[in-house]
Parts: structure tokens; C-alpha cells; sequence
């Protein structure tokens, strides 16, 4: 893990968007706690309630966020009509719901992602999906 950060580390990192699609998906599927806090043998540790949360998912980044009366995270930029529970991320588009309870609404330049919110963490199969056929531009 160490020698394939410090290789996109090189490459530019985030700020090279071309290096950052070709090298990441080299990494282990593991979180960075597992992967490389557990098995550092000298370390000291202080003991603290800093309220960490895993945010795996979208569930969990609705979990955390402020919500509206009816339960919805979504932008001011928005409308939500007998509609509860729901996730949206939208920067450019207004975006309405009429009905629906529990999705997760993604917005980007290039694509738009909807699924349940209880399904959420298997986006993760979507994406390796998209990339097998050939869509790995839209990631």
C-alpha cells in the first residue's frame, strides 16, 4: 500500500486526474486502517471520544448530514414533494422528486446516479461494472 501511494504520490496524485484513474485501481480493496495502521508495531496511542465514523457510503455520509423536515439531504437548489429520506448531491442542476423515499440522487458534469439508499455500499459494483465495459471516463 505504502509503495503504491507513494507511486501516485510521484504521479501527481489528485492533481493529476489521468494518473489518479490509471493508478488507483491498482490499490487493494482494503481501508486504510486495516492496511496500514494495524500493522505499524511502533505506535502510541491516547485514548479519545473524536466521534469517528467509517463513511464508507452514501448512507452513511446521509447519516451525518443535516437534514430537512422530511428527512432529505438535498441543496437549497431543490424540491421535494411528498418525498422522504432521500440523499441528493446536486452543484448545477435543480433537481425535483415527487414521491420517492430513501434514494441517493448523484449529480456530476457527466452522469447522474440513483439507487437506494440501503444499497448504497454496492456502488462499488457499479463502478467496476462501468469500468469493465469501457466507461471508466464517466468515473
Amino acid at each position: 500500500m505504502a509503495d503504491r501511494l507513494a507511486k501516485l504520490a510521484e504521479a501527481g496524485g489528485v492533481h493529476s486526474p489521468r494518473a489518479f484513474r490509471r493508478l488507483f485501481p491498482q490499490f487493494e480493496k482494503i481501508s486504510i486502517d486495516y492496511a496500514i495502521m494495524e500493522r505499524i508495531f511502533d505506535i502510541h496511542a491516547v485514548a479519545a471520544d473524536i466521534g469517528w465514523n467509517d463513511v464508507g457510503s452514501w448512507a452513511v455520509v446521509y447519516e451525518l448530514s443535516r437534514k430537512d423536515d422530511e428527512a432529505n439531504v438535498r441543496p437549497e437548489r431543490s424540491l421535494c414533494l411528498d418525498s422522504r429520506g432521500n440523499m441528493i448531491v446536486a452543484n448545477k442542476k435543480f433537481v425535483v422528486t415527487v414521491g420517492v423515499q430513501d434514494l441517493v440522487i448523484v449529480e456530476t458534469d457527466d452522469a447522474l446516479m440513483v439507487c437506494a439508499r440501503d444499497q448504497s455500499q454496492e456502488i462499488g459494483k457499479a463502478v467496476q461494472a462501468m469500468d469493465k465495459a469501457g466507461l471508466g471516463k464517466l468515473l
